[in-house]
């Protein structure tokens, strides 16, 4: 793959919400952790750990656990954020608990220097590669405590950073267009002269 074709495979992934109840093969899921597990992280430490959860029963009490969790966010948050919350969509119904055909659990050992930018590399490669494997996912970061660790038997030491769903897009799904701002725009430059915007920066040049 060369460059310019790695990032239009960038710019060709979207979050998706809805899903098929098509399978995925338990391999498919071992290479997209294994893109995560390639994560840099802080000396080296890695300090993740995942929880595959197929469809089944069991899903209906991470789903009833996440709703309170959920509601008591959206109930407690200041009216900016209840605004901001609002205006972009954002509720506590999550509908792709029961078809999703994989439900990954992201946990951090929070005791350990970098693991919040460890983990979260982590998270950034197997979103990617599941993009990668024709597959989609959107992040999903709910509140939850020591409750959940021992609803799934992980230690109550490490803390739940990401639910990903894992499965085959709803192909009747209505996708919006959510164009990015390009990354000049969001970009200074620091050079002998001080700050510069990109466009500045290219005609002083």
């Amino acid at each position: 793959m060369s460059p310019a074709e790695h990032l239009a495979f960038l710019k060709s992934r979207r979050s998706r919400r809805y899903y098929s109840n098509a399978d995925v093969p338990l391999r498919v899921v071992e290479r997209i952790l294994e893109a995560g597990s390639q994560a840099p992280s802080g000396a080296n430490s890695q300090p993740w750990q995942f929880v595959l959860i197929p469809r089944g029963p069991h899903r209906q009490a991470i789903q009833e656990m996440c709703a309170v969790a959920d509601l008591h966010f959206h109930e407690t948050a200041p009216k900016w954020l209840k605004d901001w919350l609002k205006h972009h969509n954002v509720s506590t119904e999550k509908i792709y608990f029961d078809k999703a055909a994989w439900l990954l659990a992201v946990f951090s050992q929070r005791d350990l220097p970098y693991w919040l930018p460890s983990v979260w590399l982590c998270i950034a490669n197997i979103i990617n590669q599941i993009e990668a494997e024709d597959l989609h996912t959107v992040v999903y970061t709910p509140t939850l405590g020591k409750p959940f660790c021992e609803l799934l038997g992980v230690d109550t030491s490490w803390s739940c950073q990401a639910l990903l769903p894992i499965g085959v897009a709803d192909p009747d799904e209505h996708m919006q267009p959510r164009p990015r701002i390009p990354a000049r725009e969001k970009t200074l430059i620091f050079d002998d002269e001080g700050i510069a915007t990109w466009e500045e920066f290219e005609a002083e040049a």
